[in-house]
């Protein structure tokens, strides 16, 4: 009885221990993907399949004119409407339809109504398996370009 003891505080201990190792793991590569994030000059957004934000960084709160909180709170839609929500020319739907890459000029309506002119580059995001769970977005605001 004694050695089943012993070889199941052994299981365990090493289940606890690959546990807290994975833990650091996923801790170190969220905290690498922020700071990689934070340096970016673009503005960038990922969205899930079912159009929810999951992440965007400064630049793309400071294009929006909009909180990082209230960016996070809601659909893509809802959170920042465009001309194409809603449409086939939607970028995730696009994605989900089977393109593997898009680019196109858009216009961000600002929280202040101001439209921001941008070159949107979108690509999918996918899980281990290959399977896409959503998109990951690229803004990159042409505002002085127009101007010239």
């Amino acid at each position: 009885m004694n050695k089943k003891n012993n070889s199941g505080n052994k299981i365990r201990n090493n289940s606890i221990r690959i546990g807290k190792l994975i833990e650091e793991k996923l801790k170190f590569t969220n905290n690498e993907l922020s700071v990689i994030l934070g340096v970016v000059a673009d503005g960038i957004r990922v969205i899930d399949s079912d159009f929810n934000v999951l992440r965007v960084n400064k630049q793309f709160c400071k294009i929006l004119g909009v909180s990082k909180k209230k960016n996070l709170t809601g659909k893509c839609y809802e959170v920042s409407p465009g001309p194409d929500c809603h449409k086939p020319t939607c970028t995730l739907k696009q994605i989900l339809g089977g393109a593997s890459w898009i680019e196109k000029e858009v216009g961000k309506v600002r929280s202040d109504n101001k439209v921001v002119p941008c070159i949107l580059t979108a690509l999918p995001l996918k899980d281990a398996s290959g399977n896409i769970i959503g998109i990951v977005e690229n803004f990159k605001d042409i505002s002085e370009r127009k101007k010239a």
